[in-house]
């Protein structure tokens, strides 16, 4: 087995906001994913950060569909010399990464709340 040439550390959730809509049942949840890098080239390091909205809040913070998620979720990445574009490595890669350790947490917080889990579909990253 190889190692890829861009590891990272344990991910740390920088923010997790779960709230239930009143009485309201969606079945098509707007789902709005970001991902940010803070890159340091010279000892080849970053910082990717994921933010996951599922659900909707209107202007006076009240929720507005089945229920509304905001998380933050980060992680440390590191490369080696071989990878020659590590923003696009990080923007694909790091995201991929990110989304598979918030996932189950979504999923999880959903079912503690009495509702279906929500799993997350997988995201092609490559056409953010």
């Amino acid at each position: 087995m190889k190692q890829s040439n861009l590891q990272f550390t344990n991910p740390y959730i920088k923010k997790i906001d779960f709230r239930i809509g009143e009485d309201i049942i969606n079945t098509d949840m707007p789902i709005s994913i970001e991902v940010e890098s803070e890159i340091n080239p010279e000892p080849k390091e970053a910082i990717v950060t994921l933010y996951l909205i599922v659900g909707d809040i209107d202007d006076e913070n009240e929720v507005t569909t089945s229920f509304y998620f905001n998380g933050v979720i980060s992680a440390d990445f590191k490369w080696n010399d071989e990878i020659d574009n590590p923003d696009e490595m990080l923007k694909v890669s790091g995201a991929t990464v990110l989304l598979s350790y918030i996932r189950p947490i979504l999923a999880n917080m959903t079912m503690q709340a009495g509702m279906k889990p929500l799993n997350l579909p997988f995201v092609n990253f490559t056409d953010v």
